[in-house]
Order: C-alpha cells, then sequence, then structure tokens
C-alpha cells in the first residue's frame, strides 16, 4: 500500500469538519515517520555534528586515525558535518564499544573507534561484553595490522627460536595485545616471554626498553613502532622477531609469520583465530539501529578519506600507513568469524591464560 504526505483543503458543515480534524489528527500521527524520513541525509547532518569515540588515549596508535577522520571526512559527507574526538580508554576498548553500541544515539552522529580485539572477546564470552558483533555497523577500517615481537639488541635475542630457548622480559600494559600476544606465543609454541605488567601506556614500555628494565615488547603495532620510535629502527637498536598478521608485511624484510611457526593444524587454527582480527586493523562502527541511509553515507565517506590525497600524505609525514578496508568487507570477516567452530574458541580461550608479574 502507498502512502502518501498530503494534506487537502476542508469544506462542509460543522459535523463533517468536525470528523476531518479528528481524522487529520489521527493521520498526522499515522504519518509521522513519513515527514521523518523526508529528511535526506545532507539536511540532517548539515546541523548534527558527529562524535568520534576513541577506545584508547590521545598517544595510542587509534587516534591517529581518529584525527585523520575529524580532520577530512566531514568534506566528504553530505552537509560537511563537523567533527569530534573524545577518548575513552578502559577495559582494553571494552568502555568505548559497549557505549558507542548501547548508550550513544543511534541516530548516525556517533562513531566508534574500537580495538579489533572486540569481536574475539564477544566469542570468547568475556564478561566485560555488552554488545553482538554480527549486529554492528561496521564502516571500516583504515589500516590492516601487522604487530611485531621485538627484543632490545644487546639482550642476547635476535630471533623468535632465541625465545625458545631463553627467557625474554617484556612489558605490558594489561589485558591487551602487550601481554596477550606474548601469552599465546608461550602457550601455542612454547616461546619463554616472561611478562612484566603495569606500565602506563605504549610510552611506559617504551622508557623501561630504554633505561633496561625489560628487554623487549610484544604486539607492537608496526605504524604505531615506525611513528613512535622509529628512529630505533633506523639506529638498529630492535631486533624483529616475528610478524603478527595476515601476511608478512614486506617492509619488515625477512621475518617469519606467526602462523608460519605453528607445528600442527590444532595450532594453525588457535593462531588463526586469535591474530586474524589483525586484517580488521583500526576497524570504525556505529551502533545497530542507526538509520540504513546514514551508515551508507559514512561507510562512503569514510573509504573517500582514505583515498583522499590530502589526508593520506598527512598521514605518511607522520609515518602512519593508510590500507582502507570497506565496511561491508569487514561484515562479512566478522560474519565468518563468528561461524569459528566451538572446540577451536575454547582452544584459543586456554592459549590466552597467563600469569604477568
Amino acid at each position: 500500500m502507498n502512502t502518501y504526505c498530503t494534506h487537502r483543503g476542508e469544506g462542509g458543515n460543522l459535523e463533517i469538519m468536525t470528523k476531518r480534524r479528528y481524522l487529520t489528527a489521527v493521520l498526522a500521527l499515522a504519518l509521522a515517520p513519513c515527514a521523518a524520513g523526508a529528511e535526506s541525509v545532507a539536511d540532517f547532518y548539515k546541523g548534527h555534528p558527529i562524535k568520534i569515540i576513541v577506545g584508547g588515549t590521545a598517544e595510542g596508535g587509534y587516534a591517529p586515525y581518529a584525527r585523520m577522520l575529524q580532520l577530512h571526512m566531514g568534506r566528504h559527507l553530505p552537509g560537511n558535518p563537523s567533527m569530534l574526538v573524545q577518548y575513552m580508554p578502559g577495559a582494553g576498548g571494552l568502555v568505548a564499544a559497549n557505549f558507542v553500541y548501547n548508550a550513544a544515539p543511534k541516530d548516525g552522529t556517533v562513531v566508534g573507534a574500537v580495538q579489533r580485539s572486540i569481536v574475539r572477546l564477544a566469542l570468547l564470552g568475556d564478561k566485560g561484553v555488552r554488545y553482538e558483533p554480527a549486529k554492528i555497523n561496521w564502516i571500516g577500517s583504515l589500516y590492516n595490522d601487522v604487530s611485531v615481537c621485538v627484543a632490545w639488541r644487546g639482550s642476547g635475542v635476535e630471533r623468535i627460536e632465541d625465545v625458545m630457548r631463553r627467557e625474554l622480559i617484556i612489558g605490558g600494559t594489561g589485558l591487551n595485545d602487550t601481554e596477550q600476544f606474548p601469552a599465546v606465543l608461550n602457550n601455542v609454541l612454547g616461546t619463554k616471554f616472561r611478562i612484566i605488567s603495569g606500565y602506563s601506556g605504549s610510552g611506559g614500555i617504551n622508557l623501561a626498553l630504554e633505561r633496561g628494565e625489560i628487554a623487549g615488547r610484544c604486539g607492537w603495532s608496526w605504524d604505531s613502532l615506525k611513528s613512535q620510535k622509529g628512529e630505533w629502527l633506523r639506529d638498529k637498536k630492535l631486533a624483529i622477531l616475528v610478524q603478527i598478521g595476515p601476511k608478512r608485511l614486506p617492509e619488515i624484510g625477512d621475518v617469519p609469520l606467526v602462523t608460519e611457526l605453528a607445528r600442527t593444524g590444532e595450532q594453525r587454527a588457535i593462531l588463526h583465530f586469535i591474530f586474524g582480527e589483525q586484517i580488521l586493523g583500526k576497524p570504525f562502527m556505529m551502533a545497530p539501529d542507526v538509520p540504513p541511509e546514514r551508515v551508507a553515507a559514512i561507510r562512503a565517506a569514510f573509504i573517500a578519506t582514505a583515498e583522499d590525497p590530502v589526508a593520506v600524505a598527512e598521514m605518511k609525514k607522520l609515518e602512519f600507513d593508510v590500507s582502507p578496508l570497506s565496511g561491508a568487507d569487514m561484515q562479512k570477516i566478522v560474519d565468518k568469524t563468528v561461524q569459528t567452530p566451538r572446540d577451536v574458541i575454547e582452544k584459543a580461550r586456554a592459549a590466552l591464560v597467563y600469569k604477568a608479574r
């Protein structure tokens, strides 16, 4: 049945006019969605700024990508809205993910820059999870992440095989890549990373490395390493031990990919489940129930920003790479991940258990 948003003139006697006024009131209520739906995406965003909620700190590796969107995405979006960034660290990114999914407005004015682990944490049944990954509106990623484990030159560790034989003391910042990644390598592959927890962010670990308090770190995004401590790479102060991601990054050189170290099919399946999320890189999302036309507009503007020569050049100056993944492709990856066999998930859960000092 077609619905028409029309108004007709009145006429006739008082009884007819009264009935018409009654019917008009009823129709006004019935047709309210029609009137609201008539607002275009451009009209809506012209008067509504967009807030980007970052599940980390201003010093973290996710922040530069959020700032890239803040500076450039508005001009690729109908209505050219202004954009703001708000940092909401906590619980390995779960505080921000839960907020965007549940508490934030679902009108298209809030985008979450969340940790790529939020899909895995949901499947593992983490008690802090308050969302369903398959229901999230995935907007896209600006970087397909590759992380590394490194050792300080002079530590006696030059290759990942060395850590199979001797202990390497590394720093961690809590329930995140810095501690979970080396724990998985210890439990699945038999490495001997000794995790010292309690450092305050990436800067705290780096300072401890420089002072000699620790001898390495693990789960360090390659782009973050380059931007934070590129001089350490140039001065050859670090030995790169292993690449953690979907495929080798040629820029890193002849350093093995973590899945290449698997000796059995079971080990490979566990490593793929835990580290396969690296392809999600730096994911951006919106809550369920956001109007689909606004989700589509945000997704299109996201990719346009990722291909914006000015925006990309600015990121290159900061030594951050941009390799976009569309929201539609992210949705397919997440849908496939949630179908992971239960036995693999349970073995992955066991592999993530560790004790940090």
